[in-house]
């Protein structure tokens, strides 16, 4: 209670424009959540796909999602500005729940290659919105980016009991008309307080380009809206295309180029000090990176070993497996507060050594929350199934990890980021959830089950290899824990080294 009464204090205590992003959020989250926690039962039940297929579908879907907020990041940044980026998306974005709805793998191909595209225009302009209202604050930089991410949880804990049970009663290709419904009213939102939201006009570009290039940026200029349907258009199409054809190791390749490209130029252009921030944004990315390929798994392989192994009959009604994803968000808004809070007490030495505290901070807890399924699939090797218990502490123990590395991350990131670039940088940083999603995919397939599951000794069998990828994935988040905590001594000496030398310098 006295946690829900600080997260209502701080929910006051921000700024109008702060709490009308927030609002924004919620619904894109709640649709977000809901294609989640549903698409592995929709591809699987109502389509009848295989395990492989949906896993590879789901993940492949993310990892799109996570491309294109560099390119969307860009454009906001130079051409659009990240309010009118908003409502772009926005409205992209409810197209393709809209086309989802129909019952048909070339609609779900197509809804989810346009919400791609939306996605892009919408997430990093909201981020870099966010970090625009704290410049130059870094605690409360902390603190506000900890009360968006859990405020906006609001959209991820409604999402899943509400479209599971949609989907259990009428069809889970439903649940994608409420989410359409959501984001309507997260635009509508948006529009009517458009005026408390500050406006951050588009980078100009001092540079001088040749003058096929300069009619080509004039035709741009005065083309805006248009030049940015059809590049959404063309991403949309783009997206299609991996979907169908599963190009997904072609896309991490090409997209791999593209960031190291853009990386090359971030770089050449930056001052010695705006390197260093670019060099911590990455080992970011690469920390944010392994744990997120283990935590998008929630809406795959966990949902799945749910589904099939967890006992869910509790007085005579069979529960939802959607509903017992509900649990992370759930767990963030009651105690989120408390846990910022703690968060908000590891300062030292430095506001960047402290970011790399708290992200070795979420590996260690959520190898714990992998444990704890590691001993759910062990009594479901030897009943067949194993208590719902099990499912609400890892949930419980990987909300309290997420708290620990995803809003730190995107508030560091957004710190470093050089001035002008905030948008292209928060679409860097989401491509590491494409690279995340990959590797998603590729774990995933250690816990493929390729048999029916209708016997009990079916359920001891897919059990056991529950347990198996689990058992792994603890092993793995626990070392990924002791080589953050290596990182942060290595930056600890780099930065007293590189002190010393400036001191030095200056002194001479």
């Amino acid at each position: 209670m006295n946690t829900l009464i600080k997260l209502k204090r701080t929910f006051r205590a921000c700024p109008k424009s702060l709490i009308v992003l927030l609002v924004t959020e919620i619904p894109e989250l709640f649709g977000r959540f809901g294609i989640m926690t549903t698409i592995a039962l929709y591809l699987t039940k109502n389509l009848h796909q295989t395990d492989a297929t949906a896993v590879m579908l789901f993940s492949t879907y993310l990892m799109l999602a996570a491309m294109s907020p560099m390119i969307g990041g860009y454009i906001a940044d130079r051409l659009l500005g990240y309010k009118p980026a908003i409502v772009i998306g926005a409205c992209i974005m409810i197209i393709g729940d809209i086309l989802m709805v129909i019952p048909s793998m070339h609609m779900l191909y197509l809804g989810l290659a346009i919400l791609v595209s939306g996605v892009g225009l919408f997430s990093p302009s909201l981020a870099a919105l966010v970090s625009h209202l704290y410049k130059d604050k870094d605690q409360q930089r902390d603190n506000a980016f900890v009360a968006y991410y859990v405020s906006k949880n609001i959209g991820a804990l409604l999402a899943p009991p509400i479209c599971g049970v949609i989907g259990v009663l009428y069809g889970y290709h439903y649940c994608f008309l409420l989410t359409s419904m959501g984001m309507c009213l997260g635009l509508l939102v948006f529009l009517l307080n458009y005026h408390h939201v500050p406006d951050i006009r588009p980078k100009k570009n001092s540079t001088h380009h040749p003058a096929a290039n300069n009619t080509v940026q004039q035709y741009i200029q005065k083309n805006k809206i248009s030049s940015v349907l059809l590049i959404a258009a063309s991403i949309a199409c783009f997206a299609s295309m991996v979907l169908i054809y599963n190009l997904r190791l072609e896309l991490l390749g090409l997209s791999v180029i593209v960031m190291m490209v853009v990386l090359t130029r971030l770089f050449k252009q930056s001052t010695l000090q705006q390197r260093r921030n670019l060099g911590y944004i990455l080992i970011t990315l690469m920390a944010s990176i392994a744990f997120l390929a283990m935590n998008q798994l929630c809406g795959a392989s966990f949902n799945l070993f749910v589904e099939r192994i967890i006992d869910r009959h509790y007085f005579g009604f069979n529960i939802p497996t959607s509903v017992f994803y509900s649990i992370d968000p759930l767990f963030m808004i009651i105690f989120g507060a408390g846990i910022a809070k703690l968060l908000s007490q590891c300062t030292k030495p430095n506001y960047i050594i402290a970011s790399f505290s708290k992200f070795s901070m979420a590996m260690f807890i959520f190898s714990m929350a992998m444990l704890t399924f590691v001993m759910a699939a062990y009594q479901g090797t030897k009943t067949g199934s194993a208590s719902g218990l099990y499912v609400v502490i890892c949930y419980s123990l990987c909300a309290t990890s997420e708290l620990c590395i995803a809003p730190i991350a995107l508030s560091l990131v957004t710190k470093l980021a050089p001035n002008g670039q905030t948008g292209l940088i928060v679409g860097l940083y989401t491509f590491g959830e494409a690279v995340a999603s990959f590797i998603t995919g590729a774990i995933a397939k250690s816990g493929d089950i390729n048999f029916s599951i209708h016997s009990l000794h079916s359920k001891k069998m897919a059990a056991g290899i529950y347990q198996n990828l689990f058992s792994h994935l603890s092993i793995a988040l626990l070392l990924a824990g002791i080589l953050m905590v290596s990182v942060r001594g290595l930056l600890i000496s780099y930065q007293k080294k590189t002190s010393f030398t400036t001191l030095s310098r200056g002194t001479l």
